[in-house]
C-alpha cells in the first residue's frame, strides 16, 4: 500500500477499502422462497445457477424478471443499506411473500471475478470495474443515478455508497458460510428459517428479527 498524505496508507484491495470505511456487511434481500432455496443448497445462487437446480426449480420463485441479462450469473449486492426503493416496488408487486435479508461478509469482496457499479446496474449512466478502484467509485463525490438525478456525499455515512442503488455483482454462488446473519421483519419468520435449516441439515443461521434493516 502507497501512503496518503496524512500518514496513512492507500487500501490495495476491496476488503481494505471497506474496512477503512467501517463497512461491515453486505446485503442481499429475497423472499421466502429465496432463504429456503439458499439453505437447501448452502448457497445464495445467481439466477443462472438457480435454472440448473432441479430442487430449486420447484421452489423458486424470482421476484423481477433480470432487465440486465448479461449479469445473469452475477448475484446482486448491496453496501451497509439495502436498495430501499427496489424493494419498495418488489413488496407491492409479490405481496404474497414475505423477505429476508442476508447479511454477507464483506471479505467475499477481494474474490476472483467481483465487479462494483456506481449505481442500479442497469441505469444507463452506471459505471463499472472490478477492484479497489471500482470498490471506491462507489463512494465518488457525486454519482448519476437514476434518470440523471446526482447524489452527492452530502449527509451520506462513510459506509454508505453514494447512491444507495450502488451495487456488488459477485459471480455464481456464495457459500451459505459466508453469511453472517438472516434479518426477518417477524418472529415466526425467524422460526421457519430455523425449522428449515434442521430439516435440510444445514447448521443454525443466526435470525434476527430486525424491521429497521427494511427501510
Amino acid at each position: 500500500m502507497s501512503a496518503t498524505s496524512d500518514g496513512g496508507q492507500d487500501p490495495s484491495t476491496p476488503l481494505q477499502a471497506a474496512r477503512s470505511r467501517g463497512v461491515d456487511q453486505l446485503l442481499h434481500y429475497t423472499t421466502q422462497k429465496g432463504v429456503h432455496g439458499t439453505i437447501a443448497s448452502h448457497a445464495i445462487l445467481s439466477r443462472a445457477q438457480l435454472d440448473d437446480e432441479d430442487y430449486l426449480v420447484h421452489i423458486r420463485e424470482p421476484v423481477w424478471p433480470r432487465k440486465d441479462p448479461r449479469w445473469i450469473n452475477h448475484i446482486s449486492l448491496s453496501v451497509t443499506t439495502i436498495n430501499d426503493l427496489l424493494f419498495s416496488q418488489s413488496r407491492y408487486h409479490y405481496p404474497h411473500l414475505w423477505w429476508a435479508v442476508f447479511a454477507i461478509d464483506p471479505a467475499i469482496l477481494d474474490d476472483e471475478g467481483v465487479v462494483f457499479t456506481t449505481t442500479n446496474n442497469i441505469f444507463p449512466a452506471v459505471n463499472r470495474a472490478p477492484g479497489v478502484d471500482g470498490f471506491e467509485s462507489m463512494f465518488a463525490k457525486e454519482v448519476e443515478g437514476r434518470w440523471g438525478a446526482i447524489s452527492t456525499r452530502a449527509g451520506v455515512g462513510d459506509a454508505q455508497p453514494t447512491d444507495r442503488a450502488a451495487e456488488v455483482l459477485y459471480p455464481a454462488r456464495i457459500g451459505s458460510g459466508h453469511i453472517q446473519a438472516v434479518y426477518v421483519l417477524e418472529p415466526d419468520h425467524r422460526n421457519l428459517i430455523l425449522a428449515w435449516c434442521e430439516a435440510l441439515g444445514h447448521p443454525d443461521l443466526a435470525v434476527e428479527v430486525r424491521p429497521n434493516v427494511f427501510t
